[in-house]
């Protein structure tokens, strides 16, 4: 019971070494059991499962340089391509392209500040992107510059004081 309760991020009703003299209080091992059910079952209660939406958002971000299509979410999570698309955007508020973009340009970001080195192109051919020039095109919308620019401020900003 204490370890399905810290897997799922619960707070203990007792302090974590000492599960026996929170059992003390209960009238009989009736009692206790009961008790434990029903935080379990609180546990597993829809609420506290993960959406549909959380799901395939988790999937896209595992995913993200894969060629993920629409058509292929659907797929995986046995779900119609237009409501997928419609509860993409209803949860988002982006369309399905435009949160793909997202997460790959935060994947971008983090990749150009910590690799100096890597090529464009290579980085547009890591993250998903099939042609470099669009990469940089949507890179520069969401940040202002192209990512040469940006690992070039970066860089600058960066660097070991004298």
């Amino acid at each position: 019971w204490r370890d399905c309760l810290l897997d799922c991020g619960a707070t203990l009703p007792f302090h974590a070494d000492d599960p026996e003299v929170y059992a003390l209080q209960f009238p009989d091992a009736a009692a206790l059991e009961g008790t434990i059910l029903h935080s379990l079952t609180q546990l597993y209660l829809p609420a506290n499962q993960p959406t549909t939406y959380d799901k395939i958002l988790a999937y896209i971000q595992q995913f993200y340089a894969e060629p993920l299509t629409l058509q292929q979410l659907s797929q995986v999570f046995h779900l119609n391509q237009a409501y997928l698309g419609q509860l993409i955007k209803k949860s988002s508020g982006l369309s399905f392209h435009a949160l793909l973009n997202r997460i790959r340009l935060e994947k971008a970001e983090q990749i150009l500040q910590n690799n100096n080195t890597i090529s464009i192109k290579d980085l547009a051919d890591t993250l998903g992107f099939t042609d470099a020039y669009y990469f940089t095109r949507v890179f520069k919308q969401q940040f202002g510059q192209a990512p040469s620019e940006y690992r070039r401020i970066h860089e600058t900003n960066h660097m070991p004081k004298r």
